[in-house]
C-alpha cells in the first residue's frame, strides 16, 4: 500500500512539475493593450517595396479615451526618395480585422530618413494592428 502511495505522489510531483516547464516556455505575455500573434508579420510590403524600407520597432499605449494608439518608425534604406501609401488595421483580440482601418494615407520618405506613422483606433475594442504599405508612384 505504501508503494502504490508513493508511486501516486510522484506522479502527482512530476505531472506538477511538467506543468510549471510548460508554462515556463511560453511567451511572454504582451503589455497592456498589445497582443502578440505568432507567425504574422505586423508590416506588410507590397512586394516592389521589400529591401527598401526598415521598420523600427512600433510603441503602442492606450488614449485617455481607451483607443489604441500606434507609431511605427519606418526608414528609407532605397537610394531614391520614397511615395507610400500606408494603411492601418486595427485587429481584435482573436486576431481578426475589427473593421476599425485608416484611409490609405499618402507618406513622403525621402531617401535616408526615417518618419514615425502613427495611426489611432477609432474603438476601445482593438488589441493590434497590420501595416500596409504600398508604392504611391505606381
Amino acid at each position: 500500500m505504501m508503494n502504490i502511495l508513493r508511486a501516486l505522489s510522484f506522479a502527482a510531483t512530476l505531472s506538477a512539475v511538467c506543468l510549471v516547464c510548460g508554462a515556463c516556455s511560453a511567451p511572454p505575455m504582451p503589455a497592456d493593450g498589445q497582443t502578440v500573434y505568432e507567425g504574422e508579420p505586423r508590416e506588410i510590403f507590397a512586394d516592389d517595396l521589400r529591401g527598401e524600407i526598415e521598420v523600427g520597432v512600433p510603441t503602442m499605449r492606450r488614449t485617455p479615451g481607451n483607443q489604441l494608439q500606434v507609431v511605427v518608425p519606418l526608414t528609407n534604406v532605397a537610394r531614391r526618395d520614397l511615395r507610400l501609401l500606408v494603411q492601418v488595421q486595427f485587429l481584435d483580440e482573436l486576431g481578426a480585422p475589427s473593421g476599425d482601418e485608416t484611409n490609405r494615407q499618402i507618406l513622403l520618405l525621402p531617401r535616408g530618413g526615417t518618419q514615425g506613422f502613427e495611426a489611432t483606433s477609432r474603438t476601445s475594442s482593438a488589441r493590434d494592428y497590420r501595416l500596409y504599405l504600398w508604392s504611391a508612384d505606381r
